[in-house]
């Protein structure tokens, strides 16, 4: 079989599997509604998305990216991505929303733009941090495992 048609083929599954990955990475990406007293009586307060931690050292994945770069990348870029969102998500009635509900759900109105740009790359990121391993990826496993082992042989033979 050809990469370009094994890739082709196989990118439903992949494509599956990640967003099964992201709904569940998302946890600290999610906000909620909590009731609250307030001097006015009850109410709602939306929780606001929250910048991950890193699961790892800003230099754990030197040499391939430094840890300058990580922390530009994560305490400024990620970061302005979850203050635009939250900013964006004052005044919009899907507050309260998790960011994959969020994200599904945008429109072209004026007022989502904020919410598909940062929603966007808060859950880019998010992803981003969790895909990346220090000591360089790991070979996959089960259906996609298999599936590159019948067509190639081999992980290495499939990279190469």
């Amino acid at each position: 079989m050809k990469r370009r048609k094994f890739i082709r083929t196989s990118g439903s599954l992949v494509a599956g599997t990640g967003l099964i990955g992201l709904s569940a990475c998302g946890s600290g990406s999610s906000t909620s509604v909590e009731t609250t007293d307030t001097a006015a009586g009850s109410g709602s307060v939306v929780t606001p998305f929250e910048l991950p931690a890193l699961p790892y050292a800003y230099d754990a994945l030197e040499p391939n990216i430094d840890a300058r770069t990580m922390t530009i990348h994560h305490d400024k870029h990620h970061a302005g991505y979850v203050k635009k969102l939250n900013k964006a998500l004052e005044t919009h009635p899907a507050a309260g929303a998790g960011l994959v509900e969020l994200i599904t759900n945008v429109t072209d109105n004026d007022a989502d733009t904020g919410i598909r740009n940062n929603g966007g790359g808060h859950f880019n990121h998010s992803m981003y941090w969790e895909v990346m391993a220090p000591g360089g990826p790991e070979a996959p496993s089960g259906e996609l495992g298999d599936a590159i082992t019948a067509a190639f042989g081999s992980m290495e033979e499939f990279m190469t």
